[in-house]
Protein backbone atom coordinates (compact mmCIF):
# COMPACT_ATOMS: atom_id res chain seq x y z
CA UNK A 1 0.00 0.00 0.00
CA UNK A 2 1.29 3.46 -0.89
CA UNK A 3 1.31 6.43 1.46
CA UNK A 4 -1.41 8.17 -0.60
CA UNK A 5 -3.71 5.14 -0.32
CA UNK A 6 -3.03 4.90 3.42
CA UNK A 7 -3.84 8.58 3.95
CA UNK A 8 -7.03 8.27 1.90
CA UNK A 9 -8.17 5.27 3.95
CA UNK A 10 -7.26 7.03 7.19
CA UNK A 11 -9.36 10.07 6.19
CA UNK A 12 -12.29 7.83 5.33
CA UNK A 13 -11.98 6.03 8.65
CA UNK A 14 -11.76 9.26 10.63
CA UNK A 15 -14.93 10.56 8.93
CA UNK A 16 -16.83 7.48 10.02
CA UNK A 17 -16.81 5.65 6.70
CA UNK A 18 -16.45 1.91 7.11
CA UNK A 19 -13.28 0.36 5.71
CA UNK A 20 -13.12 -3.32 4.65
CA UNK A 21 -11.15 -5.92 6.60
CA UNK A 22 -8.49 -6.36 3.91
CA UNK A 23 -8.04 -2.61 3.54
CA UNK A 24 -7.88 -2.18 7.32
CA UNK A 25 -5.22 -4.93 7.58
CA UNK A 26 -3.20 -3.35 4.75
CA UNK A 27 -3.49 0.06 6.45
CA UNK A 28 -2.31 -1.34 9.79
CA UNK A 29 0.64 -3.07 8.06
CA UNK A 30 1.60 0.17 6.31
CA UNK A 31 1.27 2.20 9.53
CA UNK A 32 3.54 -0.28 11.33
CA UNK A 33 6.42 0.60 9.01
CA UNK A 34 5.72 4.27 7.98
CA UNK A 35 6.20 6.89 10.69
CA UNK A 36 4.99 9.79 8.51
CA UNK A 37 1.63 8.09 7.85
CA UNK A 38 1.30 7.15 11.55
CA UNK A 39 1.65 10.81 12.47
CA UNK A 40 -0.90 11.89 9.87
CA UNK A 41 -3.37 9.19 10.89
CA UNK A 42 -3.00 10.21 14.53
CA UNK A 43 -3.64 13.83 13.55
CA UNK A 44 -6.74 12.86 11.51
CA UNK A 45 -8.14 10.83 14.42
CA UNK A 46 -7.53 13.59 16.99
CA UNK A 47 -9.02 16.20 14.66
CA UNK A 48 -12.13 14.09 13.99
CA UNK A 49 -12.59 13.40 17.72
CA UNK A 50 -12.18 17.08 18.59
CA UNK A 51 -14.76 18.09 15.99
CA UNK A 52 -17.21 15.48 17.25
CA UNK A 53 -16.86 16.77 20.84
CA UNK A 54 -17.05 20.46 19.93
CA UNK A 55 -20.23 22.17 21.11
CA UNK A 56 -22.67 23.31 18.46
CA UNK A 57 -23.68 26.93 18.25
CA UNK A 58 -27.08 27.96 16.94
CA UNK A 59 -27.29 30.96 14.65
CA UNK A 60 -29.32 33.91 15.97
CA UNK A 61 -32.88 34.12 14.61
CA UNK A 62 -32.12 37.30 12.66
CA UNK A 63 -29.12 35.75 10.86
CA UNK A 64 -30.98 34.92 7.64
CA UNK A 65 -32.63 38.35 7.54
CA UNK A 66 -29.26 40.07 8.03
CA UNK A 67 -27.65 38.05 5.22
CA UNK A 68 -30.53 38.75 2.84
CA UNK A 69 -30.44 42.47 3.71
CA UNK A 70 -26.72 42.60 2.89
CA UNK A 71 -27.24 41.18 -0.61
CA UNK A 72 -27.52 43.60 -3.55
CA UNK A 73 -30.98 44.03 -5.05
CA UNK A 74 -31.89 41.44 -7.69
CA UNK A 75 -31.43 42.32 -11.33
CA UNK A 76 -34.73 42.58 -13.14
CA UNK A 77 -34.47 41.71 -16.81
CA UNK A 78 -36.98 43.22 -19.20
CA UNK A 79 -39.43 40.88 -20.83
CA UNK A 80 -38.57 40.17 -24.46
CA UNK A 81 -40.63 42.28 -26.80
CA UNK A 82 -42.60 40.89 -29.70
CA UNK A 83 -40.57 43.11 -32.01
CA UNK A 84 -37.40 41.25 -31.14
CA UNK A 85 -39.18 37.91 -31.45
CA UNK A 86 -40.60 38.95 -34.81
CA UNK A 87 -37.16 40.08 -35.98
CA UNK A 88 -35.53 36.78 -35.02
CA UNK A 89 -38.35 34.85 -36.67
CA UNK A 90 -38.15 36.79 -39.93
CA UNK A 91 -34.36 36.69 -39.92
CA UNK A 92 -34.32 32.96 -39.28
CA UNK A 93 -36.85 32.30 -42.03
CA UNK A 94 -34.91 34.48 -44.46
CA UNK A 95 -31.68 32.67 -43.60
CA UNK A 96 -33.35 29.27 -44.00
CA UNK A 97 -34.91 30.26 -47.31
CA UNK A 98 -31.62 31.69 -48.59
CA UNK A 99 -29.74 28.57 -47.53
CA UNK A 100 -32.30 26.27 -49.13
CA UNK A 101 -32.23 28.28 -52.36
CA UNK A 102 -28.44 28.31 -52.40
CA UNK A 103 -28.19 24.58 -51.78
CA UNK A 104 -30.75 23.84 -54.49
CA UNK A 105 -29.31 26.28 -56.97
CA UNK A 106 -25.67 25.28 -56.54
CA UNK A 107 -26.39 21.59 -56.04
CA UNK A 108 -24.00 20.68 -58.84
CA UNK A 109 -21.15 22.11 -56.81
CA UNK A 110 -21.80 20.40 -53.49
CA UNK A 111 -23.11 17.18 -55.01
CA UNK A 112 -20.01 17.19 -57.19
CA UNK A 113 -17.77 17.13 -54.17
CA UNK A 114 -19.67 14.16 -52.79
CA UNK A 115 -19.53 12.20 -56.03
CA UNK A 116 -16.01 13.20 -57.05
CA UNK A 117 -16.99 15.36 -60.04
CA UNK A 118 -14.74 18.01 -61.48
CA UNK A 119 -14.81 20.70 -58.79
CA UNK A 120 -13.00 23.30 -60.92
CA UNK A 121 -15.63 23.07 -63.62
CA UNK A 122 -18.41 23.42 -61.05
CA UNK A 123 -16.70 26.48 -59.52
CA UNK A 124 -16.44 28.11 -62.96
CA UNK A 125 -20.14 27.54 -63.48
CA UNK A 126 -20.93 29.10 -60.08
CA UNK A 127 -18.68 32.11 -60.73
CA UNK A 128 -20.41 32.65 -64.08
CA UNK A 129 -23.78 32.61 -62.33
CA UNK A 130 -22.84 35.12 -59.62
CA UNK A 131 -24.05 38.49 -60.76
CA UNK A 132 -26.99 40.83 -60.28
CA UNK A 133 -28.39 40.19 -63.72
CA UNK A 134 -28.39 36.47 -63.17
CA UNK A 135 -30.00 36.76 -59.71
CA UNK A 136 -32.73 39.08 -61.03
CA UNK A 137 -33.45 36.68 -63.89
CA UNK A 138 -33.72 33.78 -61.42
CA UNK A 139 -36.05 35.77 -59.18
CA UNK A 140 -38.23 36.65 -62.16
CA UNK A 141 -38.29 32.99 -63.22
CA UNK A 142 -39.30 31.81 -59.73
CA UNK A 143 -42.00 34.47 -59.42
CA UNK A 144 -43.28 33.50 -62.87
CA UNK A 145 -43.79 29.95 -61.62
CA UNK A 146 -46.26 31.13 -59.02
CA UNK A 147 -49.86 30.82 -60.09
CA UNK A 148 -52.45 33.46 -59.33
CA UNK A 149 -54.01 31.34 -56.57
CA UNK A 150 -50.69 30.74 -54.80
CA UNK A 151 -49.86 34.44 -55.10
CA UNK A 152 -53.21 35.37 -53.53
CA UNK A 153 -52.75 32.78 -50.79
CA UNK A 154 -49.29 34.17 -50.01
CA UNK A 155 -50.62 37.75 -49.94
CA UNK A 156 -53.49 36.81 -47.61
CA UNK A 157 -51.10 34.96 -45.30
CA UNK A 158 -48.77 37.98 -45.16
CA UNK A 159 -51.66 40.35 -44.44
CA UNK A 160 -52.97 38.02 -41.70
CA UNK A 161 -49.56 37.81 -40.05
CA UNK A 162 -49.13 41.60 -40.23
CA UNK A 163 -52.62 42.15 -38.76
CA UNK A 164 -51.93 39.68 -35.95
CA UNK A 165 -48.60 41.39 -35.19
CA UNK A 166 -50.22 44.82 -35.13
CA UNK A 167 -52.99 43.57 -32.81
CA UNK A 168 -50.51 42.03 -30.41
CA UNK A 169 -48.32 45.12 -30.39
CA UNK A 170 -51.32 47.39 -29.84
CA UNK A 171 -52.34 45.26 -26.87
CA UNK A 172 -48.77 45.31 -25.55
CA UNK A 173 -48.59 49.13 -25.53
CA UNK A 174 -51.70 49.55 -23.39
Amino acid sequence: MTCDEARRLARWGSMGTSVGRREKAALEAHLAECAACRGEVRFERVLAETLREAPTVAAPPSFADNVLAALPPPVVLPAPSLWSLWGWLVGGLALAAGSAFGMWHWRDLWLGWMDGWDVDLAMQSVRAQLGWQYLLNELNRVLGLLTASSTMLTAVALIAVAAWGATVLAGERR
